[in-house]
């Protein structure tokens, strides 16, 4: 395994935050002080029922990093994040843990001699806090109706500083429509770009008074 600590000592990380997708699609965190990775490296604890995998009386479940998955916030790089697998305390994938399930997937695939990789294209818009198109323009749009050109290349130089590959970035047909082709690559590592990507958007979104 990687020497985390000082990887995390390098790169001035005071945070770290494991993420996790819940059976709706909704991405979650939870983060704690670098101080005690070591106690928290294999997983920690979250109540399942508050986030409707369980019920109350059995609300114990636990969040696994994938240590592959390692990145920096490029907009507060003091925060090192994981993508999390979701298990029972016995470290046994939960059933309706969307990674899990996917894993299962590609492990069947892979059995009938097949890799399952894809191509995704992360499309969103932009709104006016009175919820309106942000711009004017349509397809492939230049400037000045594409008034929002150097906004998106923020967010591909973010997805590209979080380990996702990036093909083409353009506006798309609909009024404040965007684009982002990602590079092929294997289903599970594209499922996790997917999640972070949105995360992305909306952050820069956020940051820009726009809503996606």
């Amino acid at each position: 395994m990687k020497d985390f600590n000082a990887i995390f000592k390098e790169n001035a990380i005071d945070y770290i935050q494991f993420q996790f997708t819940t059976i709706l699609g909704q991405f979650k965190a939870v983060e704690f002080p670098v101080k005690i990775w070591d106690d928290l490296k294999s997983g920690i604890g979250i109540d399942g029922s508050s986030l409707g995998f369980l019920t109350t009386e059995q609300s114990d479940m636990r969040i696994v990093p994938d240590h592959n998955t390692f990145s920096v916030f490029p907009w507060n790089s003091r925060v090192g994040c994981f993508i999390c697998d979701l298990t029972d305390n016995t470290g046994k994938s939960y059933p309706t843990c969307p990674r899990g399930i996917l894993k299962k997937i590609i492990s069947k695939t892979k059995s009938l001699g097949y890799e399952f990789q894809t191509r995704p294209e992360l499309e969103w818009y932009f709104i006016t806090k009175d919820f309106k198109p942000a711009d004017n323009a349509t397809y492939m749009d230049i400037l000045p109706q594409d008034k929002f050109q150097d906004l998106r290349r923020q967010i591909t130089d973010d997805m590209i500083n979080m380990n996702i590959g990036v093909k083409t970035i353009h506006h798309e047909f609909g009024l404040g429509q965007q684009e982002v082709e990602y590079t092929a690559d294997n289903a599970l590592r594209q499922a996790d770009n997917i999640q972070t990507g949105k995360l992305i958007t909306k952050v820069r979104a956020f940051q820009n008074d726009l809503i996606t």
